[in-house]
């Protein structure tokens, strides 16, 4: 786990599955990334067990940014090498523009 000032980036758990399918299947979060899909409660809870492989083997990771015990977004490492990895932020719609993404990085 990551503290910063106001919030807390930590690994994905079985509590966040309703966060997880409420932020990929929002249509509206699509254009935002390269996933344009739906995905069911079954194939998050499948992604969810696996989030805890190693970056090097998984090619990405995935953080839950946590305000009070509440999940409000997430940051993704991908596409992994030993040199570099991509950032993704997404913020739930009703905590953006307060700076928890910039927290966040």
């Amino acid at each position: 786990m990551l503290k910063g000032n106001n919030i807390l980036l930590r690994p994905l758990k079985v509590s966040d599955l309703n966060f997880l399918f409420e932020v990929e299947n929002n249509t509206d979060n699509w254009k935002y990334g390269t996933e344009n899909k739906q995905y069911t409660k079954e194939e998050l809870k499948n992604y969810i067990a696996n989030a805890k492989q190693d970056i090097a083997t998984a090619g990405q990771f995935r953080f839950v940014i946590d305000l009070e015990d509440t999940p409000i977004g997430f940051i993704d490492l991908f596409d992994y090498t030993t040199n570099s990895a991509g950032v993704g932020v997404i913020i739930a719609k009703n905590y953006r523009r307060r700076g928890f993404a910039k927290e966040a990085l």
